[in-house]
């Protein structure tokens, strides 16, 4: 096949997360593999939560798993876009848990959605790989300047969120009602204002700063229940509180 071959490209528009692992070139080389290797344990324990809280099988939720070396790409089957804030606001509490067990192995974990382009491709191992400008873009997300960050009124430490303002729009698309407005109360979700800034490559990029309860954990309903799944927990809420 020649480089003028015309190529069939598989492209998915969906929510892509990413996180990072605060401080961890500076550990050891022992603690990189534990810290690493536990991890994974967690993640294959989370997973296995949400398959079975919410009866979707992982691939209906989860398309691909990319490792960084000190983190993850997360990419989401495009039927669920809109759910990456929550998952990634529940993976930030699952990864949490597992900082607090292992005497704070690492000091943080920094994590990013965005809502882009992910293509499919199989890596010189055989294995699943997932490249694409979406997932630039989300990593981009994690660059933002320190300065910025330092201005977020609600930010409590190292263990941030920010969210591209396309991945916020597709959200809001899908969660939208004064019964998820209160869920979302519920859980402390607060979002920043909007913010401008430039990546190394001069690149804009517009996002947004989130915190929310550290203990929140929110599996995926089936893309066709998606509203009225949290219409029901909210409700549920209420009556408790009454």
């Amino acid at each position: 096949m020649t480089m003028n071959s015309k190529i069939r490209i598989e492209t998915h528009i969906t929510d892509i997360i990413i996180f990072d692992i605060v401080g961890y070139s500076y550990l050891s080389d022992e603690d990189q593999y534990i810290t690493i290797y536990l991890i994974n344990q967690k993640l294959k324990e989370f997973l296995n939560i949400l398959y079975g809280q919410s009866f979707l099988e992982v691939e209906e939720v989860i398309l691909g798993f990319v490792p960084t070396g000190d983190g993850a790409y997360i990419v989401l089957n495009h039927k669920v876009a809109g759910y990456g804030l929550l998952l990634a606001i529940s993976l930030r509490t699952s990864l949490l848990q597992l900082q607090n067990q292992s005497n704070k192995l690492f000091s943080g974990l920094r994590t990013a959605i965005h809502f882009g382009i992910a293509s499919p491709i199989e890596d010189i191992t055989g294995n699943r790989n997932f490249v694409g400008g979406g997932l630039n873009d989300c990593a981009r997300l994690l660059s933002v300047e320190k300065s910025i960050i330092e201005k977020q009124p609600f930010l409590k430490d190292d263990n941030y969120l920010i969210i591209s303002s396309s991945a916020l729009h597709q959200f809001e698309q899908k969660y939208s009602g004064k019964s998820i407005d209160d869920f979302l109360n519920t859980i402390q979700l607060k979002i920043g204002d909007e913010i401008k800034f430039h990546d190394k490559h001069k690149k804009e990029h517009k996002a947004h700063f989130l915190e929310s309860g550290r203990y929140v954990a929110i599996t995926p309903p089936k893309p066709i229940d998606l509203k009225q799944r949290f219409t029901d927990i909210a409700q549920e809420y209420k009556k408790e509180k009454t």
